[in-house]
Formats: C-alpha cells, sequence, structure tokens
C-alpha cells in the first residue's frame, strides 16, 4: 500500500470528480443496473477515502446525486474552480459479454478505428490532437495525464481477479477542453457479469476506489518528491479482440533520490529534423525514451 504523507503540494488544493452520465442520461446498463448509479456511488466512495486521506484537500464533485449535467457545464466547473486534477468515472458496454476490466483514458488520436458509442466522444485527428496537446504541454497537464493514467492502471492490476486493460487514448470533450491534467476511467464492464458483480457491491466499488487513491497519492506525493514504500508491477495488456498489444503500462518504482528533468521536443515539417544520435550523446546520463 501507498504511504500517505498527509503533505500536499505547495498549490495543490483541489480535485474535481465527475461521475458520468446522469437523471435523463443513464449511459450504459445491464438489466437494471445502470452505468450513471454506479458512477455516481464509485465516485462518492472515492472522494470519501480522498478526504479522510488529505483534509485538507478540496473534493468537488460535477454531480452529487442523479441529475442531468451538461459536459460543457462539467467542464466549465472543473476550469472555473481552477482545479488542479480531474477525474471522470464511467462504465464500459460491449456486445461480447467475454470482455473485462478496466481502461484509463486520456487525450489522444483513437487507439483504434472502430466507432466507439460515449457521451462526448469525437475522433481527433492528428492535426487537432497536435493544436491541443500545444496547449497542455505549456503546464505539463499532458505529461502529468499520462503519469496519472499510468499509475491508476497499474493500481487496478493489483485487484485479484480484476484484469487492467491498460492506458488508452480518445477525444473525449472532458478530456480536450478541461486545462488541468485530466483522466477518463472506465471501471469495469457491465456487460461482463464478473465486472459487474464487482461493481454492483459496496465491497467492490471500495476496492476500485481505494485503489484509485493509491494511484493518485502516488501522483500527488511524485509532485511533491515524497519518499514511497511501494512496488506495483508491470502491467502489459492485449485486447481481446483484435489481439494486440495496445499500451504498455510501466512499473511503478521507488522514485530515485535525485531530481529528473524531462524533456520533449516537438518537430515540425518545416524545420531540419533533430539528430539526436549525435549532439545528446556528449551529455551524460540521458535517456532517450521514444523518437
Amino acid at each position: 500500500v501507498t504511504e500517505n504523507l498527509d503533505i500536499l503540494p505547495v498549490g495543490f488544493k483541489r480535485i474535481v470528480i465527475d461521475p458520468g452520465h446522469g437523471g435523463k442520461d443513464h449511459g450504459c446498463s445491464s438489466a437494471s443496473v445502470l452505468e450513471k448509479d454506479i458512477a455516481l456511488e464509485l465516485s462518492k466512495t472515492l472522494g470519501i477515502i480522498l478526504k479522510e486521506k488529505f483534509p485538507s484537500l478540496e473534493i468537488v464533485f460535477t454531480r452529487d446525486k442523479d441529475e442531468f449535467v451538461t459536459l460543457n457545464r462539467r467542464i466549465e466547473i472543473a476550469n472555473d474552480l481552477n482545479a488542479d486534477l480531474f477525474i471522470s468515472i464511467h462504465c464500459n458496454y460491449v456486445k461480447e459479454n467475454y470482455v473485462s476490466g478496466t481502461e484509463t483514458y486520456v487525450l489522444g488520436v483513437d487507439d483504434q478505428k472502430s466507432k466507439m458509442s460515449h457521451e462526448g466522444h469525437s475522433h481527433l485527428n492528428k492535426h487537432e490532437f497536435k493544436e491541443i496537446l500545444y496547449q497542455k504541454l505549456e503546464n505539463n497537464a499532458y505529461i502529468k495525464s499520462l503519469d496519472l493514467a499510468d499509475k491508476i492502471e497499474s493500481s487496478f492490476s493489483q485487484i485479484r481477479g480484476y484484469k487492467s486493460r491498460g492506458v488508452r487514448k480518445a477525444g473525449f470533450s472532458v478530456l480536450r477542453k478541461t486545462k488541468m491534467p485530466a483522466v477518463l476511467i472506465e471501471a469495469g464492464f457491465l456487460s461482463n457479469k464478473k465486472d459487474k458483480d464487482l461493481l454492483n457491491t459496496e465491497t467492490g466499488r471500495t476496492k476500485i476506489a481505494t485503489k484509485i487513491y493509491e494511484a493518485c497519492n502516488f501522483y500527488i506525493h511524485s509532485l511533491n518528491n515524497g519518499d514511497y514504500k511501494t512496488h506495483i508491477p508491470e502491467v502489459v495488456k492485449y485486447h481481446p479482440i483484435i489481439k494486440q498489444p495496445i499500451y504498455k503500462v510501466d512499473s511503478l518504482v521507488v522514485p530515485a533520490p535525485k531530481k529528473i528533468f524531462s524533456i520533449q521536443i516537438a518537430e515540425y515539417k518545416h524545420i531540419p529534423k533533430i539528430n539526436t544520435d549525435t549532439k545528446w550523446q556528449r551529455l551524460k546520463d540521458i535517456d532517450i525514451i521514444r523518437k
């Protein structure tokens, strides 16, 4: 279990939790189990745990009862409050009832070409994504979103009998238009009996919410250079239908007791190509993560 130091980074004050759907918008459903209800109860459980662990942290819900809230209003709440983190909670559903597990989404060009049925989803082309990404890189919101999503899925993998399907990318409105680090969690498949049974019980939701908290705790204290005593095993997941790797989630390892700086360089067609094989090699302790 991640150690809670009860020390928030300077300026980190507020998390907005967004229970998906609500009111006339039921989301997906399986028999009498509705996504809007599961999302609300899971969000409330997460809020209670976060508040208990971090008493000074302000927890704001985009809805705290069964009511319809527009996507624009959800985004407005987070941006107007200048939230430090935005977490949207949902459930999944597909016709193949053997498909199970969690997915955590960050903003990006869709992983799959197949159509997605989800509120506020639109396919981003690469040009649109670059325009939005440039804005989010200014405050490291995109990098932090990836980091949190990675930690959440790694944390989910520790729930016995529960699958992590990895980090994914999509053009959800709440990921496109929020200004802070933002993730959208699909906490399981209501179309899968095992997932539904876990999501539909207080004990199951507490397990899931606790793992989200542990990931958030790790993320928050990584901002504060906290000291951690945890190790989460590497997660490599495969899509059960298309049978190919979708995303490799790196292990969460204890941070080294030194400062680590990351630099992201964007290339554009009208600028000469950057040669990473020569100049960068003059510097010591440099790791090129991806070209």
